[in-house]
């Protein structure tokens, strides 16, 4: 196998074997057993185990984040919002749904890890901030109810979140959920 293929496959075998037992019960020596390969391969590769984990874990669930957030939804009336907000909500439950073992291995260790929960904890932050903001500069009228757009933002990630850990095809809760949402700001 070519250095690079070799490289992806072990990749991947540790990104299983990392999601099935964690960073603290999986071993370098039950990643090179799965995948193959001598335990002395594996470190010539990665260097360590906290390496490993970075590379096949932490990476690309951040790379995920990063490609799959970078999308606000448009200026526009917050009626007229609701198809791109929608959209966001749908695409981070999908997410979570898809990619559940990689981001529930990242969370379960992320301790471990404090530079990389830092770096994520800003990566929310800052697009939850901005979608805020976004909401507030388009619904600082008197038609609509008063209400925290920080809070409401927080809200519908974490009911996309909690779509997709828990929903087969979570666009119906989050259609019920920007439902509830806009019937709330809407209202009188």
């Amino acid at each position: 196998m070519a250095g690079a293929a070799r490289r992806a496959h072990l990749l991947t075998v540790a990104r299983r074997c990392f999601a099935a037992g964690g960073y603290h019960a999986t071993t370098l020596s039950s990643i090179a057993r799965e995948a193959g390969v001598s335990e002395p391969l594996l470190f010539k590769h990665f260097g360590s185990k906290e390496e490993l984990f970075r590379l096949s874990i932490a990476e690309p669930m951040l790379d995920l984040l990063r490609t799959r957030t970078a999308q606000h939804p448009a200026d526009e009336p917050v009626e007229d919002q609701q198809l791109a907000l929608r959209a966001f909500l749908v695409t981070w439950a999908e997410l979570v749904r898809d990619e559940r073992s990689l981001a529930l291995a990242l969370l379960a260790d992320l301790q471990q890890f404090p530079d990389v929960g830092a770096e994520l904890g800003v990566m929310v932050r800052d697009h939850v901030d901005a979608v805020a903001a976004h909401i507030a500069a388009t619904t600082d009228r008197r038609e609509y109810r008063r209400f925290d757009p920080v809070v409401a933002t927080w809200s519908g990630l974490a009911a996309a979140t909690v779509a997709g850990l828990t929903a087969a095809d979570p666009e119906a809760f989050v259609d019920e959920y920007l439902r509830i949402l806009l019937h709330g700001v809407l209202a009188p």
